[in-house]
């Protein structure tokens, strides 16, 4: 479980979520691999957090392409395990807070 706080800054309906936790990024990608789906919650590093600051949702919408398509269940940069369950709580939160 994580204590980190995180928030939801933009998002794609049924695609990603960009989210941050204090000066660091995240985005939250959906992804299918034949019948079952899952998704994958992937830190930005420096040069993605540029290109998200620089290109916005249009950033955002090529790197979560970028990510599906080098997506497996067991990516080696998925932070899932760390903040997840921090990550869903945001996402809720912040449907509920903006009736999405």
């Amino acid at each position: 479980m994580s204590a980190a706080h995180f928030r939801v800054l933009d998002h794609a309906a049924h695609a990603w979520f960009l989210l941050q936790s204090g000066t660091e990024r995240f985005l939250d990608v959906n992804c299918n691999a034949s019948a079952f789906g899952y998704s994958l919650l992937i830190r930005l590093d420096p040069d993605e957090c540029a290109q998200v600051q620089q290109g916005g949702h249009a950033a955002c919408d090529a790197l979560a392409t970028r990510i599906r398509d080098t997506a497996s269940p067991r990516h080696p940069r998925d932070a899932s395990r760390d903040h997840g369950e921090a990550v869903s709580d945001a996402i809720a939160r912040w449907r509920e807070e903006s009736g999405h």
